[in-house]
């Protein structure tokens, strides 16, 4: 009986140890899940105009999912959030209580969503346009797996963070495009 008792014992260490990930090789695996996503996040910023594929904005708007993780080039008319066709756009856009879909930029260069919050522009902008709920889906599985590495609990990842439209370009670079307003 003692013996049947041992085996037991054993399987159970065994599993619990399976179970809880702390064999070496399921840590190197939690290492590298992360390695990957915080390579995702890394990548934002991390467009060049050599790689961009110049798009309209309309284009994006009505096939975001076509245009989702990937380095763009777009002419379009901006108030520092979001990305508009031109001013008239913006306009009904800012006066009306309907809910329409706008592609939302998150700058790297903080003076110029400065500059464009103070008087809207026609910008040209390089950047990665990404699906707001893929990325908070992303910000979530990095806390999970920094949690497991820890052994605390995960973190709940709560709002979109920078991501604040359905989908959002992370603008590299930007240019304003001289008018003869300016």
């Amino acid at each position: 009986m003692t013996g049947v008792i041992r085996k037991f014992a054993a399987f159970g260490a065994l599993a619990l140890l399976a179970a809880c990930g702390t064999s070496r090789d399921g840590g190197d695996d939690l290492q590298k899940q992360l390695a990957q996503n915080n390579a995702y996040f890394a990548g934002e910023y991390a467009c060049a105009k050599a790689d961009a594929v110049t798009v309209q904005l309309g284009e994006i708007e009505k096939h975001p999912e076509k245009y989702a993780d990937r380095c763009l080039r777009i002419d379009a008319f901006s108030d520092g959030s979001k990305l508009y066709s031109g001013g008239l756009e913006m306009q009904h856009d800012q006066r009306s209580a309907a809910v329409i879909p706008r592609v939302g930029v998150v700058w790297k260069n903080p003076d110029m969503e400065r500059h464009l919050r103070v008087g809207p522009s026609f910008v040209t902008v390089v950047g990665r346009m990404r699906d707001c709920a893929q990325r908070l889906a992303m910000q979530q599985k990095g806390e999970d797996i920094r949690a497991r590495i820890a052994g605390t609990a995960p973190a709940s990842v709560t709002g979109h963070g920078d991501c604040r439209h359905a989908h959002t370009v992370f603008v590299s670079d930007a240019q304003v495009v001289p008018t003869a307003m300016d």
